[in-house]
């Protein structure tokens, strides 16, 4: 009971935190100012005519769709869709025999395990565009929230050695086949046109208007939820995490009573 009530508290402290992140995230939502991309090139340009361009920096939100960047569409390797920004991952599924001891005996179980092989994100810059115009968004380092997700695929053992070539059989022939299940294929993908709400330090410091992640340690989010879905969705998280710390930490605090005297 004592190992159960210290795990309980534990918990309760760490839902105590995950609230309170959840409830700072709802405000700087709410606080931040909202400026449209039109906005922010007269702002700019007003610095640039005071102190030369280059000096222009602001930490506000815009809402736009998502638009090819200077460099056009990114490459989407499985979906093969159009993007401006996507995440590829593939995680390596297997089971091994794990030794564990019960009642003084060796017991030996097979236990399933994964591992992440290959997890890539682009990073090039897309434009976030309204009516008034079009601001560059750096994706690196990005909280990408809720992107759209266009690969979910298991790929069994068998059929990737059936394949015979690529990035997964040759990784399959490196490693113990006999324990490999196979391979969970997944990718996300922003593509162009999609409504997004993005949160961050704008600036012109490599000649253009950017979004980019803050220089301080300021939230830099990107999302294709609504600024008002996202402030519910952190207060819900932070409320039901609330009540969660205040269930564990009791049953733990009684645990921790109930241990100590039977002790």
């Amino acid at each position: 009971m004592l190992i159960a009530g210290v795990v309980l508290i534990l918990v309760a402290v760490g839902a105590v935190f995950y609230a309170r992140h959840e409830r700072g995230k709802a405000r700087t939502a709410t606080m931040t100012e909202t400026l449209s991309c039109g906005d922010v090139a007269t702002l700019s340009k007003g610095v640039a005519d005071e102190v030369g361009g280059g000096n222009f920096t602001q930490r506000c939100e815009a809402v736009g769709k998502a638009q090819a960047g200077p460099q056009g569409l990114v490459d989407a390797p499985e979906s093969k869709v159009d993007a401006v920004w996507v995440r590829t991952k593939v995680t390596h599924k297997y089971w091994e025999m794990v030794t564990t001891t019960r009642d003084g005996k060796s017991h030996r179980t097979r236990q399933e395990r994964e591992d992440v092989v290959s997890d890539n994100t682009s990073i090039a810059p897309f434009g976030l565009s309204d009516d008034t115009g079009t601001v560059l968004v750096h994706p690196d380092g990005a909280d990408i929230d809720q992107p759209e997700r266009v690969v979910d695929r298991f790929e069994q053992a068998n059929q990737v050695q059936q394949d015979g070539g690529g990035f997964l059989a040759t990784l399959l022939r490196s490693t113990n086949d006999s324990g490999t299940l196979g391979f969970q294929r997944e990718e996300w993908v922003i593509r162009p046109g999609t409504a997004l709400y993005v949160q961050g330090e704008v600036a012109d410091r490599t000649g253009a208007l950017v979004f980019a992640k803050p220089q301080d340690k300021g939230a830099f989010l990107v999302s294709t939820r609504s600024e008002e879905e996202i402030v519910a969705g952190s207060e819900k998280a932070a409320k039901l995490a609330a009540i969660g710390a205040v269930v564990a930490g009791v049953v733990g605090v009684v645990l921790l009573i109930a241990g100590a005297v039977t002790a």
